[in-house]
C-alpha cells in the first residue's frame, strides 16, 4: 500500500467538478486501497479523490462499520431534518466549525465489483458521505459554515499560512 499526499485546502484542484469514473470500476482497486490506508494514517473517516489530486468522482469512508469505497455516487435523497455537528477535514487542517446537515441521506454508488449499491445513512454515516460527496463537487466543509465564523475560519487560516475561499 503507498500512503497518497493530501492536498492542502490552497489547491485550485479541491474547487473544481470531479469526473466521473469509467468502466471498468476494478480498475480503482489500487488506488481505492491506498486512498482507504491513507485515510487510516491521517487518521480520518473518509476521504475523496479531488483531495489526493485525482479528479474523479470516487470517495472511500469508514464510519465504523469498516471501509466503503463510493464510485460514481448519487445523493438521491436528504431528510428536511438538519442536525448542526462539528467538522473537520484533512485538507483543511487543524479547522473545526459546525455545520449544519440533513440529518438522514439515501445515496447511491457502484463498488469495485461494478454492482450498483443504494444505501440509507444516518448519523456520523451521513455526515460523512455529504463531507465527501462535497469533495466531487468542489464544495469544502468550511464553505458551508454560518457566516458568523467565516471570519474566525479566515483568521485560523491566514495563521496558518493558508488561504481557502469563503
Amino acid at each position: 500500500m503507498t500512503i497518497l499526499p493530501i492536498i492542502l485546502c490552497t489547491s485550485r484542484a479541491l474547487r473544481e467538478n470531479a469526473k466521473p469514473c469509467s468502466k471498468p470500476y476494478s480498475q480503482y482497486k489500487a488506488l481505492a486501497d491506498n486512498m482507504i490506508e491513507t485515510m487510516y494514517k491521517a487518521p480520518g473517516v473518509g476521504l475523496a479523490a479531488p483531495q489526493i489530486g485525482v479528479g474523479l468522482r470516487l470517495f472511500v469512508y469508514d464510519s465504523g462499520s469498516g471501509p466503503v469505497v463510493a464510485i460514481n455516487p448519487e445523493i438521491i435523497s436528504r431528510s428536511i431534518e438538519k442536525v448542526d455537528y462539528e467538522e473537520g477535514c484533512l485538507s483543511v487542517p487543524e479547522i473545526n466549525a459546525v455545520v449544519s446537515r440533513p440529518s438522514t441521506v439515501r445515496f447511491r454508488a457502484f463498488g469495485l465489483d461494478g454492482y450498483r449499491f443504494e444505501k440509507n445513512a444516518e448519523g456520523l454515516e451521513a455526515r460523512v458521505v455529504q463531507h465527501e460527496y462535497d469533495h466531487l463537487d468542489g464544495i469544502l466543509f468550511i464553505d458551508l459554515v454560518v457566516e458568523s465564523e467565516k471570519k474566525t475560519i479566515e483568521l485560523k487560516l491566514k495563521k496558518l499560512g493558508k488561504i481557502a475561499r469563503l
